[in-house]
């Protein structure tokens, strides 16, 4: 069997792939109680599955896992087989950019923004109104642009070299970042999330979000700036972590987003985790995320929150 047709099949029983390995997939197995660490393997060529549970140990064929997933008979399970014959997996590319492709923004105009900011009453109020304090002001170097009444995030490289801004309006929502922001092939705040010497990478979608995580005490978090898990990003987080955290939005497309993360870091070895408050819900006072506020600007989730989601993280099944 192909692998895209072993992953295929496996993925449409339900059974949650946790990394890969050079023979096998190790997988959480479906007949006992397995949602911490994963207890079964799949073969990768055989699809032939087999827990290492001593109170389970279930192990057989693919044909067989199929019928016995699926409550059908073996005409059933070829049908299943064949239908993900021509399955193919997507290749996942070693992307790193160079630097020609990360082009220097002028610290000159940082420089700028940044004064900007700091004699702006207007911009640090609606700073701390976002629930961020000069601390962050301070670590994040944030600016001003005054024509255009947005707050200015810079961007750095892995190597600390800055490639743009992520610009946010005061009024309304507003975006507008510099002029070909390479946000595809490096993610935000990388360069400190890997200073922080943690194996673990906390990934969130916006530069604020990744800002309120980090004064929790984080500085092991970055911002993938939307809904765009690329290679490069996903190069980023293998080479240098072993495991993620996804704190990306409680919605639809946040969900979606998180589940295509957590796919492409099994495929590399990193185990993905989920952020959440409790067992039911993902942020407390029905937050989106970790910026969210009421429609009286009342922060919904708390520093305290933020740390109690990162520690009540699981592994996402």
């Amino acid at each position: 069997m192909t692998e895209g047709q072993v992953v295929g099949i496996v993925e449409s029983l339900g059974i949650r792939i946790a990394s890969t390995h050079e023979s096998h997939f190790s997988v959480f197995c479906p007949f006992h109680h397995n949602n911490v660490d994963p207890a079964a393997t799949v073969s990768r060529d055989t699809g032939y599955f087999w827990c290492f549970n001593g109170a389970c140990s279930e192990r057989m064929p693919i044909n067989e896992l199929i019928m016995r997933i699926k409550h059908c008979d073996s005409s059933g399970a070829a049908s299943t087989i064949e239908k993900y014959r021509e399955t193919e997996l997507p290749e996942l590319k070693d992307c790193i950019a160079e630097p020609d492709e990360l082009p220097e923004f002028s610290a000159h105009l940082l420089e700028m923004l940044q004064e900007e900011f700091k004699r702006s009453d207007r911009a640090q109020k609606y700073f701390a109104y976002r629930g961020m304090n000069q601390f962050s002001a301070d670590y994040f170097a944030m600016g001003y642009d005054p024509h255009r009444d947005m707050i200015c995030t810079p961007m750095f490289s892995i190597d600390k070299r800055p490639i743009g801004l992520i610009g946010r309006s005061i009024e309304g929502k507003a975006f507008k970042n510099s002029a070909d922001l390479p946000s595809a092939k490096t993610l935000f705040n990388i360069h400190n999330a890997i200073r922080s010497g943690s194996d673990t990478l906390i990934i969130t979608e916006s530069n604020f979000d990744a800002i309120r995580v980090n004064q929790a005490g984080y500085s092991n978090v970055v911002a993938t700036l939307g809904g765009t898990f690329s290679d490069y990003h996903l190069t980023q987080v293998y080479t240098y972590f072993n495991r993620v955290i996804l704190m990306t939005d409680d919605d639809e497309p946040g969900i979606k987003f998180a589940e295509k993360i957590a796919r492409k870091c099994n495929r590399k070895g990193v185990y993905p985790y989920r952020a959440k408050f409790d067992e039911l819900h993902l942020f407390p006072n029905g937050a989106k995320d970790v910026s969210d506020q009421d429609k009286n600007g009342r922060l919904l989730v708390s520093e305290k929150d933020i740390a109690t989601c990162v520690q009540n993280a699981s592994i996402l099944l």
